[in-house]
This record gives structure tokens, sequence and C-alpha cells, in this order.
């Protein structure tokens, strides 16, 4: 019999490399301040590939103290959320040892590096505010989507 051959032309195409940094610590950390602080050693940077990509970031820890605590994500030193806060929690309504994850889609419009740093602080400064108290293993981290 006879057989045809087909021939395609296929262009090599970029392989996609991911993009994906993260910082653990198992370190505490208290404050008493009613304005945001950084919280030591939770911070992560990354360089995304253009000036399109989307940056998510995402954060999970313990916390505990006895008042009302909010959390925020900054990049470059400026809040993601405005200073409104991005988590909030009450140990005293809901038990001493809450576990907090926080997940943000970023467009940094930007291919320079990107330091995100996860910031806190108490609703009474006669009640400080604690995070990961347990030292259990905490983490943030920066994943380009695109």
């Amino acid at each position: 019999g006879t057989g045809s051959f087909v021939n395609f032309n296929l262009q090599a195409t970029a392989i996609y490399k991911p993009n994906f940094q993260q910082t653990t610590s198992t370190s505490t950390y208290g404050t008493s301040s009613t304005s945001y602080v950084d919280v030591s050693g939770m911070s992560v940077s990354i360089t995304p590939a253009s000036i399109s990509s989307s940056i998510r970031i995402c954060c999970y820890f313990t916390t505990a103290g006895g008042n009302t605590q909010s959390y925020d994500i900054t990049r470059n030193g400026t809040s993601l959320s405005s200073g409104v806060g991005m988590a909030f929690c009450d140990p005293n309504s809901v038990g001493p040892k809450i576990p907090i994850g926080i997940n943000f889609i970023d467009s940094p419009s930007s291919v320079s590096s990107q330091t995100y740093q996860l910031r806190f602080k108490t609703g009474d400064g006669s009640n400080p505010a604690s995070f990961n108290s347990t030292s259990y293993l905490v983490a943030i981290s920066a994943e380009q989507l695109n």
C-alpha cells in the first residue's frame, strides 16, 4: 500500500520555569503596638518575569494573645490592603491558638524585585498580640502565576 507523510512544522517555545520563593520560621514574636509592625523573619522577595506577571502571596501561621489582632502584608513597604488589614482574630472568643491563612493575588506591574512582609498589631496596647506562640513551622511564600 501507499502511505502519506505529514510534515508538522513545529516551533520551539519557551519552557515554563516556576518562579517560587518561600521563607519559613519557627520564631515567636509579640507586640503591644496598636500600629502595624513587621513580623520579624516573615518576608519573602521575588522578581517577576514580566510587567504583566501576577504574584500569589500565601502566608500561614498561628496566633495567640488576649485581644483582637490584625494582620496585613506589604509590598516594598506599601500595604496591599491600604492599611485596613487582611486577617483579623480575637483569641478571647475562639481560643488561645488560632491558625490563620492569607492568600492574595498581587499585580506589581514591575520586573524589579518585590519584597512582601507580614505585619501585625493588637487592638489594645495593654493586651499584647503573639505571633506563633507555639513555635510551629510557619511560612510566607510568593509564586509567579503567569
